[in-house]
């Protein structure tokens, strides 16, 4: 008879770095070092890259200077966490900020003729470039396991676990939103259900940038346990930097 092979999967998504919820990611390092998961899989939003939007196109080189310096503080904080999972295998999807914005960025020196900035920016920000042991998913694109995908997320109507499962078609995990959601769409005649589950951050969810804005932001990650070609899903919310796991307290 053939065995099943469980496979356990830490998924954390948005960490955003340079606004990194630090009570959060203390409970993701816990969690990493009592699961020791097989996958370590990233959903998007690694780092925040403000400075590429921060600075106008005559000031970008002072941007991209800061995108670099949170870039690096991500690379050790990122290896850190493999540490403490026992150096899995590494998943990173790319967000909106780490992979549309650079791709925007580079496209806007392209068109001012500026090509060897656009080719220092791209060897400089470009996830593929700096994590070499790393299966780099792009932006808007997505991995695929026992039916389930995995993304960053593209919709953030008010509806968007809706307009996700409508539009996937299968079921979804995603980041992007930074709060817990999800949607169930029956498919009739199937007797099967699709449903779409949006992740809660990494980040802060009051950062400066914010102006004090109330949000439905949450703390939190997920692990995902593959087994018999299917899953089950553990969302763990950090409230009041407190956070439970499994029946204890982390």
């Amino acid at each position: 008879m053939k065995e099943n092979k469980t496979e356990t999967w830490l998924i954390p998504a948005d960490f955003h770095w340079k606004f990194v919820n630090k009570s959060t990611l203390e409970k993701l390092h816990k969690v990493a070092k009592e699961i020791k998961p097989d996958v370590l899989c990233s959903l998007g939003d690694e780092v925040d890259y403000d400075g590429i939007s921060k600075f106008t196109l005559k000031e970008y080189g002072d941007g991209i200077d800061e995108c670099e310096e949170e870039l690096e503080s991500f690379k050790k904080g990122w290896n850190e966490l493999v540490q403490s999972c026992g150096n899995p295998k590494q998943i990173m999807c790319l967000g909106n900020h780490n992979g549309e914005r650079v791709d925007k960025m580079i496209y806007k020196l392209e068109s001012k003729k500026m090509n060897r900035e656009a080719k220092d920016v791209k060897r400089s920000l470009d996830f593929k470039t700096n994590f070499p042991d790393v299966k780099i998913v792009p932006y808007n694109s997505y991995i695929k396991k026992n039916g389930l995908i995995l993304t960053h997320g593209e919709f953030s109507n008010d509806n968007h676990p809706k307009t996700h499962a409508l539009r996937y078609n299968c079921d979804v995990v995603y980041g992007h939103m930074h709060s817990v959601n999800c949607y169930s769409l029956s498919q009739k005649g199937t007797g099967k259900v699709k449903k779409a589950i949006s992740l809660p951050c990494m980040c802060n969810t009051n950062p400066r940038y914010r102006g004090n804005k109330s949000s439905a932001w949450t703390n939190g990650f997920a692990v995902i346990t593959f087994h018999d070609a299917t899953y089950s899903i553990e969302i763990i919310e950090v409230k009041n930097n407190k956070a439970m796991f499994r029946g204890k307290e982390i």
